[in-house]
């Protein structure tokens, strides 16, 4: 009965030490329950991700991560990421939706910030698209921005969350 217990325990702390690491398109992993960090998922096939294309270099900062879920081609990827300059570094391929079902994403685009691996804020990136075929030629409101500038005042983050608008994440 002992070997079981010890097993069993064995098993879980591994289990829960898995489900906190991710790797990068690289290989190194990311820890999600340490620090800030901002994932943002993305699908290069997504009409509207593709519209975000050129203002994803406002999020260049270590802390942010560009999320592939699916069986995205790697190539695509790369490519996607290269025209923004994302740095290979910042992206995550989620093959088996780990970190998708982790974090409770369900669109493309869609922006979740952590905080010590606790969800702060989940939905749009900004405010430039209200609903589906209804955007706005500038964004008024950068949500990531403001819960991370909430966060930085010690502050409750305004509005913790807003419906996503884009292309449904389909995980079997």
């Amino acid at each position: 009965m002992k070997r079981f217990n010890r097993f069993l325990i064995f098993f879980l702390l591994i289990a829960c030490n898995n489900n906190a690491n991710f790797k990068r398109l690289n290989g190194n992993p990311v820890n999600i329950n340490t620090n800030t960090l901002v994932f943002i998922f993305l699908n290069p096939e997504c009409p509207i991700c593709q519209k975000y294309q050129g203002s994803f270099s406002q999020f260049k900062n270590d802390s942010v991560f560009y999320v592939f879920p699916g069986t995205v081609s790697k190539e695509d990827v790369i490519r996607f990421a290269a025209y923004d300059s994302i740095d290979v570094n910042h992206v995550i391929m989620d093959e088996d939706f780990k970190l998708t079902h982790h974090l409770n994403a369900s669109t493309t685009p869609q922006a979740i910030v952590t905080n010590n691996g606790k969800i702060i804020y989940s939905g749009l990136l900004d405010d430039r698209f209200v609903s589906l075929g209804s955007v706005r030629a500038k964004a008024h409101t950068n949500y990531i921005r403001n819960a991370l500038n909430s966060l930085l005042q010690n502050d409750k983050v305004a509005v913790p969350k807003t419906e996503p608008v884009g292309c449904f994440i389909e995980s079997h």
